[in-house]
């Protein structure tokens, strides 16, 4: 663990998933502050998620946008997308409108949502062991925490929170930047059945959003003490979410996270505990703290289970942060549902509406774990086996890839450069390309290894040939 937490590409991983909570929770925050200027607490929950609805948008059409408009323009689109995020941060504070407030809101979230997508994707492609994923996301959703907590609690006033503010969104552009250094990366598993990938998809799908039923609904209570003045969210138990999301990645990556639909489910109890003590007028401070602990799980849960299914398609640009997308979106679309439940003062409603989700919940996760858990096992199986039995250095050459995401041009050089005696001109004429060409080949690989030259490339490949 140490090794993996001196790796560069690790600290980059957890930086930029941090920097991206702060700037989208910390935003959300300062976004229902001002709405609550204007409107009443029914109000700045629904504008809320109208809001998170739109960042949804952001997430599902991150991967259209790049695949349509190419790495050049759509540096060139976030730049601009940046620079609109900050003014519009300004800007917020000076509105006169709930309406004005609500526009400037929805644009902000749906360049948010782009720019999340695109970092999920770039953390995950930059992980060097897929071992400890769930750590990474539990260190960098914590982290985003801590600094959203410091931004609330120690800087005054909304213009230097707004600053601050546009200051990580800065960052978190330029960590953007750096991250496209980082090759595309292809993921494709011909050991595994498509339906049973689709199956594992479809189950997580409905899984996170049932899940969102429920969170949303705790979060719209949350948000509608907040916005009432009687609660300020932004105090110490929200430092909870931070512990509760270091627990939670190092609970699941056990054992490569075979428990982590185990553990979740479990959770899950805690969080219907939560909802029916705040719904039955139980003390809000323990119902709260209750819902900040399960939060952090779940948040951890789909951001990881998400990332680790896009390692798996042909769409990774889309998957890696689909998790974040289809949990907005659903708080989006049940909001009116939501606000009606909390607007009813029915123990048995609550308790019956909780029950039949928690069914639900129990069924799908049931299929995820089936499905997920058969993959996980397919794989490993599939990658021991082999590498211990007389196949061809082509095998060889793609599970070495899989394990540290190398992309199939670097896999192809990587066969030849491990199965051809000759010199690297030759190796370069056999791939038709050139030697500059087959020597950023191996930079990428190098960087990707953490080897220092083509031998100890070859050396580390040979490794895990005997290892497996």
């Amino acid at each position: 663990m140490l090794t993996y937490m001196k790796d560069k590409r690790s600290v980059i991983s957890i930086l930029m998933i941090a920097v991206y909570n702060f700037v989208f929770l910390g935003t959300e925050y300062f976004f229902d502050n001002v709405c609550a200027l204007f409107v009443g607490q029914d109000q700045v929950v629904m504008a809320q998620n109208i809001v998170l609805g739109m960042s949804a948008i952001g997430f599902v059409i991150y991967g259209l946008l790049y695949r349509y408009l190419g790495n050049t323009k759509m540096r060139i689109l976030e730049s601009v997308m940046c620079a609109v995020v900050i003014i519009l941060l300004g800007m917020l504070n000076a509105l006169q409108g709930y309406g004005d407030v609500l526009i400037c809101g929805c644009l902000m979230f749906l360049f948010l949502g782009i720019f999340g997508a695109k970092i999920c994707y770039c953390a995950s492609s930059r992980i060097p062991d897929l071992k400890f994923l769930s750590r990474t996301m539990g260190f960098g959703y914590a982290l985003g925490i801590l600094l959203q907590f410091v931004n609330n609690n120690v800087v005054r006033g909304p213009i230097i929170q707004s600053i601050v503010l546009a200051s990580g969104m800065i960052i978190l552009f330029v960590l953007s930047l750096f991250s496209e250094k980082t090759p595309e990366v292809t993921y494709n598993n011909e050991h595994r059945e498509v339906k049973s990938v689709k199956k594992a998809m479809l189950m997580l799908v409905a899984v996170t959003a049932l899940l969102t039923l429920i969170f949303s609904t705790l979060d719209n209570a949350v948000t509608m003490v907040h916005a009432a003045g009687d609660f300020d969210i932004g105090q110490w138990p929200r430092l909870l979410l931070a512990l509760s999301g270091i627990v939670a990645g190092i609970l699941y990556d056990i054992k490569e996270r075979k428990y982590m639909s185990f553990i979740m489910y479990a959770v899950t109890i805690l969080s219907v505990i939560s909802m029916v003590i705040i719904q039955l007028g139980g003390s809000f401070l323990y119902g709260l703290l209750i819902f900040y602990i399960s939060a952090g799980f779940f948040v951890v849960f789909f951001m990881t289970a998400f990332m680790q299914m896009s390692y798996y398609t042909t769409m990774p640009r889309l998957w890696a942060g689909l998790g974040r997308g289809v949990n907005n979106a659903c708080a989006c679309l049940t909001t009116a549902v939501s606000l009606a439940l909390l607007g009813r003062e029915s123990p048995i409603l609550v308790l019956t509406v909780a029950l039949v989700l928690f069914v639900f919940i129990s069924l799908c996760m049931m299929g995820y774990h089936i499905w997920g858990a058969t993959y996980e096992l397919d794989e490993a199986t599939s990658a021991k086996e082999a590498f211990n039995s007389d196949v061809e250095e082509e095998k060889r050459a793609i599970i070495f890839g899989r394990k540290y995401h190398l992309t199939e041009r670097e896999v192809e050089c990587l066969e030849a450069i491990v199965s051809m005696d000759c010199s690297v001109s030759e190796i370069a004429g056999h791939l038709a390309i050139s030697r500059a060409a087959l020597y950023r080949h191996v930079a990428n690989m190098n960087q990707k290894t953490g080897t220092k030259d083509r031998k100890e490339l070859i050396r580390l490949y040979y490794d895990m040939n005997q290892k497996a």
